[in-house]
């Protein structure tokens, strides 16, 4: 994952967070994480920089996030599109991997145990902007395109805004100047499809799928409450949950 998707995030608004004792995390993880416990060799890692405390409790569903560095296109349609409606909303998640290498270099390591029934949004590779797309009438083939292809044609970035934009005659004079045969909507509809699961072959597996058969080398995204482990305490933290066990 690029850094500026995975951790150098800008926050609209900051989640909620609460620091933790292992003892209280342990009992809480029983308590409302016991289909990701079954994760436990093969977690989801984040890098946070924005933390340093052993175990911390977030709600990311309780902020919203944009993507640092770039224009915020991609994130507000995969937040707001119909084809992704019952997702993770992106904008109010978590960007995590499925490999602890994938996470690796973007700030402090930690593990992730969602809350039972928690959906995972999985990437078709290790980053979500190697995902190959396609938008018909463009020579877009990659998702990080997109935010040059928007930004050149006027669009702005908050959803509620691209949709009111995409019906203007400013932005359908620049799609004649362009030669484009299609009009604003039919444009925005068309990056939405191809931004859809089907097209992105994104995928939506619970916490419970996961566990079962965790995908390998892959970004996700989650907007469930989670407790995070950091990696120094791992090993403390297994023993602990190995001692409830018995």
């Amino acid at each position: 994952m690029k850094s500026t998707e995975f951790i150098t995030e800008d926050k609209v608004k900051a989640y909620t967070a609460e620091k933790l004792q292992i003892d209280r995390a342990v009992k809480l993880l029983n308590l409302h994480c016991k289909e990701s416990l079954a994760t436990i060799k093969s977690p989801l890692w984040r890098g946070m920089r924005n933390h340093s405390d052993a175990i911390v409790m977030i709600d990311p569903s309780t902020g919203e996030r944009k993507s640092a560095n770039t224009s915020n296109y991609y994130t507000q349609i995969m937040s707001n599109s119909p084809y992704m409606e019952g997702w993770p909303k992106r904008n109010r998640s978590l960007i995590c991997s499925s490999s602890i290498n994938g996470a690796g270099g973007y700030g402090n390591l930690y593990a992730l145990f969602p809350f039972d029934g928690a959906k995972i949004a999985v990437c078709p590779s290790w980053d979500l902007w190697e995902t190959r797309i396609k938008v018909p009438g463009t020579r877009i083939s990659q998702i990080t395109e997109i935010n040059h292809f928007m930004q050149t044609l006027g669009f702005p970035t908050s959803w509620e805004s691209m949709v009111k934009y995409s019906t203007t005659e400013t932005l359908q004079r620049r799609m004649q100047w362009q030669n484009r045969s299609v009009t604003g909507e039919e444009l925005l509809q068309q990056i939405c499809k191809a931004l859809s699961p089907a097209k992105a072959r994104f995928k939506l597996i619970t916490i419970a799928e996961f566990a079962a058969k965790p995908p390998r080398d892959k970004e996700c995204w989650t907007d469930s409450p989670v407790i995070a482990i950091r990696q120094t305490l791992y090993q403390k933290f297994l023993d602990a949950v190995n001692k409830g066990k018995q």
